[in-house]
């Protein structure tokens, strides 16, 4: 899967630009809807730790070992997050 960025170049004017490819980070995320997940890294998406706290989920998979864990949120089921880049 590919996503098509737009982005000024050098001259200001807006061009297409192929990111990298999708990655899924957790299969079956409903068990973790509206909750921080840790994995390993985004190679090794083992789940260590998960909850609704992102400093106790944090705190708790560097206490399993993980020296640099991915800790994301999942959102609830049918919510939208919008971004807005300021």
């Amino acid at each position: 899967m590919k996503r098509l960025l737009y982005k000024k170049d050098e001259g200001g004017e807006y061009g297409k630009e192929e990111s990298m490819a999708a990655h899924i980070l957790l299969n079956g995320s409903e068990e973790y809807c509206g909750q921080y997940v840790a994995v390993e890294s985004f190679t090794n998406r083992k789940v260590i730790a998960h909850g609704d706290d992102l400093v106790k989920v944090a705190s708790e998979a560097k206490e399993k070992g993980a020296g640099d864990p991915v800790v994301f949120y999942v959102p609830e089921k049918d919510v939208a997050q919008i971004y807005k880049c300021l």
